[in-house]
């Protein structure tokens, strides 16, 4: 999985979004110390202190199908 490190961000769920639209391969993660506007689920506001650890993952789908397969073996 590639991981994309950056010290200071808007937010990371912003940033992985920005990389997915640019075409950057799925799975990845984005990694920061630091959101300057940080957000949870649903847009809800998340306090993200300098010198914290914050990501976002993005990983790619899978059928329900195949989830139950794996989840049987």
């Amino acid at each position: 999985m590639d991981r994309y490190y950056i010290k200071i961000c808007n937010s990371t769920n912003d940033t992985a979004k920005f990389f997915i639209e640019s075409g950057v391969e799925i799975p990845f993660v984005v990694i920061s110390e630091e959101q300057t506007r940080g957000r949870g689920q649903q847009g809800r506001k998340w306090i993200s202190q300098k010198g914290g650890l914050y990501s976002s993952f993005v990983l790619k789908r899978i059928d329900s199908k195949r989830a139950l397969i794996i989840g049987a073996l």
